[in-house]
């Protein structure tokens, strides 16, 4: 477990009552450890097992998934009488997410007056997006605005073309000096696939930042009244991730 994953879990309570979403194979907050934590994934329990089996991951740690994120309201999740959430966390979800302005709102009315969002999010400056350029406010609001619930071609298009690998590894230290390789490549007939699969879920990194640039938008998105949410803390212990309290 990374020094974040470890820090988010050190603020947590087994008393109090949160929410996972994609926790999959390596949830922070763990039932089997006393947590009272609703869990929230793109596929139930049996899925995710087969799904991560074959990719060869540890699949020992999946929990039982109590509900499949459609866009539906969390507060479903809520149990009786309960004001809300007091954590809901989401590590290595945000940037997957077709409309993230959606899942902050969703987050908001879930969440109870004091109650936290912790965000894990990729640094793009050591990892495989190394080569995109940082998610803008305008295109969250374009997705928005869109009520997306699925990836535009043009962005499955940037994840695929411009992924890149340092030491042929997809994440890296700060002082990684390999020279970037680059994995992946598209042609015509892959954006011909990707247009006729158009009404499915194809799942990428929609979004990318650093962790100037994600508390700008986390900023922003507030002044607009687009998110109800504003941040608490920001924390970098390794330089591939990041961690967001709101």
């Amino acid at each position: 477990m990374s020094g974040i994953r470890h820090y988010v879990k050190s603020r947590l309570a087994t008393t109090q009552f949160g929410l996972e979403i994609g926790a999959s194979y390596s949830p922070i907050a763990p039932r089997r450890e006393g947590f009272n934590v609703r869990i929230v994934d793109h596929a139930d329990a049996d899925e995710l097992r087969l799904k991560y089996a074959s990719q060869g991951m540890p699949t020992s740690a999946i929990e039982d998934v109590d509900a499949i994120d459609d866009g539906g309201e969390f507060t479903a999740l809520l149990e009786p009488g309960a004001d809300g959430f007091d954590y809901i966390i989401a590590s290595h979800v945000f940037e997957h997410l077709p409309n993230p302005i959606a899942f902050l709102q969703r987050c908001g009315r879930a969440l109870s007056d004091d109650g936290v969002l912790y965000l894990l999010l990729p640094d793009r400056r050591h990892t495989f997006d190394y080569l995109r350029p940082t998610s803008t406010m305008g295109q969250m609001v374009d997705a928005f605005i869109e009520g997306r619930e699925r990836h535009s071609i043009g962005t499955l298009v940037d994840h695929m073309a411009m992924t890149a690998t340092r030491g042929n590894v997809f994440s890296w230290r700060h002082d990684e000096p390999t020279p970037l390789n680059f994995t992946a490549g598209i042609d015509a007939d892959t954006i011909a696939s990707l247009r006729a699969a158009s009404g499915e879920y194809i799942d990428c990194h929609a979004w990318i930042f650093t962790p100037s640039s994600a508390r700008l938008l986390i900023a922003d998105l507030r002044t607009a009244g687009l998110s109800p949410l504003h941040e608490i803390e920001c924390r970098q212990d390794e330089p591939n991730e990041f961690l967001l309290v709101l």
